[in-house]
């Protein structure tokens, strides 16, 4: 008997409203736990409670951009 396979988060990070709840979607129909912020800001608070695995992350965005995001997502959680 296999072990099961760890179930893998992604937080999606985008303003356009149908890119990121589709993307979500398709991932969790392939057995990815999908979580969406509609900004940088959101991104950033939601880091404060929830640990994903991977980051989407919109670089065109309104208000922080997703540079600005980037940035401080590093500063907040430096590479270990």
């Amino acid at each position: 008997m296999s072990a099961a396979m760890p179930v893998i988060c992604v937080l999606i990070v985008d303003d356009e409203d149908t890119f990121r709840d589709t993307l979500a979607e398709r991932l969790g129909i392939r057995g990815f736990t999908a979580i969406t912020a509609a900004s940088g800001k959101q991104c950033l608070e939601l880091l404060g409670e929830q640990h994903p695995d991977v980051i989407v992350l919109d670089v065109w965005m309104d208000g922080m951009d997703g540079l600005e995001t980037y940035r401080q997502i590093i500063d907040i959680h430096p590479a270990q």
